[in-house]
């Protein structure tokens, strides 16, 4: 076995460079079994020179050693060998796709940065919608990377993309679940994303094109709560089914209703408001209806 030969470092230098080449060629550019993640995702640059440090730190550091084979994550992890990533004249390098990358040694304790911490930094720093774009790909890269995002933190990524223009992207977000590990199944964060299309309408001032938006967003989003990607029926049961909860069928009906009032559609010709509203009757056996007292 390759790795176990190598432990024993009894590779010189450069047979050591043509074993790492030999293993990125067959690793990333060929249909070879041991082909893991293929290229890593590349960002675009952002409003703030912070939040483009922060994504390729996380690029160089975090992304870049889940797409190696173990071989070379022993070469940059273990510090006995980090002695044959410092020659300058030869450097060992990766090739994933068409990009090469230097491998340089790392600790995980000081070089890896928190993703909890670092979540909430890029909510921070994310001023407008384009700089929202990166979320989508560094989602994939933190679940290849296995670092999971919690429930909670998909909610408040959620509700500040609403807040600064982000909606779009939520909703690629929701589209490529796969990757991205974000599911409507959680009723907190289909809550988020629902009430993000009404902050839009708040931040339009109820303009026809922010009331359009945000319908075609809401009806979006109702029919990928129907998708079995994001909700398991079967496992969760009605009393969990995010389309039975009144808070999240009720801004279906209140878009639908905002629509047909502000844009001189009051006859309800294609009785979407109707369905809507009786969806919302529905829903009254599987809501709370416990009053916060706290709250009044």
């Amino acid at each position: 076995m390759a790795e176990p030969i190598f432990a024993k470092s009894l590779y010189c230098r450069p047979c050591l460079q043509r074993l790492l080449s030999r293993t990125s060629t067959r690793t990333f550019t060929s249909s070879s079994p041991r082909r893991k993640h293929g290229p890593i995702a590349t960002f675009i640059p952002t409003t703030s020179p912070t939040l483009d440090a922060l994504l390729s730190t996380f690029r160089s550091n975090i992304f870049l050693p889940s797409h190696l084979l173990k071989l070379q994550q022993s070469l940059i992890y273990r510090k006995k060998n980090h002695r044959l990533l410092t020659n300058t004249e030869e450097p060992a390098t990766a090739k994933l796709g068409n990009e090469v990358h230097a491998l340089k040694p790392l600790n995980r304790l000081v070089d890896e940065p928190s993703t909890a911490k670092s979540l909430a930094q890029m909510c921070e720093l994310c001023k407008e919608g384009r700089d929202w774009v990166n979320m989508v790909p560094f989602l994939i890269e933190l679940k290849t990377a296995g670092r999971k995002v919690k429930g909670w933190q998909f909610e408040k990524i959620v509700r500040r993309m609403g807040e600064k223009g982000g909606l779009g992207v939520v909703m690629e977000m929701a589209r490529r679940v796969e990757g991205t590990g974000m599911r409507l199944g959680d009723v907190g964060v289909a809550r988020e994303v629902m009430w993000g299309a009404v902050t839009k309408c708040i931040r339009s001032e109820w303009s026809e094109e922010g009331v359009k938006d945000a319908e075609k967003f809401i009806e979006g989003i109702w029919q990928l709560l129907s998708d079995e990607r994001h909700v398991d029926r079967i496992a969760m049961g009605k009393e969990s089914d995010p389309k039975m909860k009144a808070e999240i069928v009720g801004v279906l009906l209140w878009i639908r209703a905002l629509r047909s009032t502000l844009l001189g559609e009051s006859k309800d010709a294609d009785a979407k408001v109707k369905r809507a509203a009786e969806m919302v009757l529905a829903t009254w056996k599987t809501t709370d209806k416990t009053i916060d007292e706290e709250k009044g």
